[in-house]
């Protein structure tokens, strides 16, 4: 296995470093993007197929694999104190679950992770991945980029919740579930969800999805978010002029 890692991982960062713009965007993928770098001397065997609603890991079990999400979404579930779950909807390939984990040498998974949407990943010994890390230093780069990307993502939803409206956070939100994916797009988690990722009043998200739906912006089919490709082209002019 540690050969074919190793060829998957060299394929993966030939892509990455092949792609123009700033390194966040490579990590972005459109559906079946994956195909375009998976090496053929790769076994398919290396790849899990799992259904929306399954659970890759969940919170504090003992880390021994990386997760490497290829296609599909999945949600981040957390815990509060109150015991209550507190949900966020908003991980797409490319994603590689468990290796902060891994070298900052934490022994259990931070969080529990769930397929909002059936989804194909590649999972591999956390020890394994470490070792090749160690012993490249183009994947041990690769590694930094991704986690850089992994970082911005998060310290741009941070300053999204500080400086922003909530009909801003929406739609933005939204816009992301767009990502890589074709038109219309049907966005594959509840509302409920959605106002926990945003820290909303639920009554608020449908308060502003209505009035998306009546303008608009947004499309109700059979009681679930859809974005057209018009409908996401005016979103990002409505968001690119507030």
């Amino acid at each position: 296995m540690r050969q074919e890692l190793l060829l998957f991982f060299q394929s993966l960062e030939r892509y990455v470093q092949d792609y123009s713009g700033p390194v966040g965007g490579a990590f972005h993928f459109r559906r079946n993007e994956w195909r375009r770098f998976w090496p053929e001397e790769v076994s398919p065997r290396l790849l899990r197929r799992e259904q929306a609603g399954s659970y890759l890991f969940r919170f504090d079990q003992p880390l021994d694999s990386v997760y490497i999400l290829l296609e599909g979404g999945c949600c981040v579930e957390k815990y509060k104190p109150s015991g209550g779950v507190f949900t966020d909807s908003s991980r797409y390939p490319l994603q590689m679950f468990g290796l902060l984990e891994g070298i900052a040498g934490v022994p259990a998974y931070t969080a529990t992770m769930r397929c909002a949407e059936d989804c194909v990943c590649l999972k591999a010994p956390v020890e394994t991945c470490l070792h090749l890390l160690r012993s490249n230093p183009d994947l041990m780069w690769l590694a930094l980029q991704f986690l850089s990307s992994f970082s911005m993502e998060y310290m741009d939803a941070s300053d999204l919740l500080i400086l922003h409206d909530p009909e801003f956070l929406i739609l933005s939100r939204l816009c992301r579930c767009c990502l890589g994916k074709s038109f219309p797009v049907t966005v594959p988690y509840k509302k409920e969800d959605l106002a926990n990722g945003l820290n909303l009043n639920l009554r608020t998200v449908y308060r502003y999805l209505a009035r998306f739906y009546e303008s608009g912006l947004l499309s109700s089919v059979r009681g679930k978010i859809t974005i057209t490709q018009q409908q996401y082209q005016a979103i990002e002019a409505y968001l690119s002029a507030k």
